[in-house]
């Protein structure tokens, strides 16, 4: 009767303990992005090639934040299968470059980023998406040199 009595004790503080405990979400990973004055967005011609691309340049800030508050959001499990579509460079004064990648189809939306050689994905809440698509309709292809 004894045991059975420790071992229900023992149960109960064993759930008790690790319900109670916080757990660690990696987020705010990238908080320079929200220092940033302005962006340029390249949309890649095709899927993981950078060599040709369209760009959209973006003075205000306040129509990237919502990007950058998703970039900062949790970070998720590495989505390696996943082809760039194009990727964003934050300019912070004269100085820093910040580097955001992305894809939009519909079983890898996704942003990810590069600190210290890890990648560190996140996931494409569809409002970015949406705002991803409308921005390439306006984006303009630079001319080659001959």
């Amino acid at each position: 009767m004894k045991t059975v009595y420790f071992f229900s004790i023992f149960i109960f503080a064993s759930v008790l303990y690790f319900s109670c405990r916080t757990v660690t979400i990696k987020r705010k990973m990238y908080p320079q992005l929200y220092h940033a004055d302005s962006a340029y967005l390249m949309y890649y011609n095709t899927p993981g090639n950078p060599r040709f691309f369209k760009l959209a340049k973006l003075y205000d800030t306040l129509s990237f934040r919502p990007l950058v508050d998703n970039v900062n959001g949790n970070i998720v499990d590495s989505i390696s299968s996943c082809t760039t579509e194009g990727k964003l460079y934050f300019y912070e004064g004269a100085n820093a470059v910040h580097t955001v990648y992305f894809s939009r189809t519909d079983s890898c939306k996704s942003l990810y980023f590069i600190i210290g050689g890890t990648k560190y994905f996140t996931s494409m809440q569809t409002d970015v998406k949406n705002w991803l698509d409308k921005l390439q309709k306006d984006a303009v292809e630079l001319k080659t040199a001959k």
